[in-house]
């Protein structure tokens, strides 16, 4: 918890979103979403940091930039999210 930035749209979501990608890699059996998410959120706190690791993007600016990457790494694939896994 961070009471000192509830509300300011400062806090660091990546966490959050990386718990998404064990959940796509251990529950639901999807290595490669998982591996995509990851990457993803590296991408984003790379391009758009937030204030805690030296930057000064905003909650919701990291979290555009995870889905912008997301996005463009899906778009680029063969498609292998697309399958039910056998």
């Amino acid at each position: 918890t961070a009471p000192d930035i509830a509300g300011a749209n400062a806090a660091n979501p990546a966490a959050m979103i990386r718990s998404l990608a064990l959940l796509l890699e251990h529950a639901l059996d999807r290595p490669d979403l998982a591996a995509a998410v990851a990457a993803a959120v590296d991408d984003a706190l790379v391009t758009d940091p937030t204030p805690d690791i030296g930057g000064n993007a905003t909650t919701v600016e990291l979290g555009d930039a995870v889905l912008a990457s997301l996005e463009h790494r899906l778009a680029t694939q063969e498609e292998p999210w697309a399958t039910t896994p056998s």
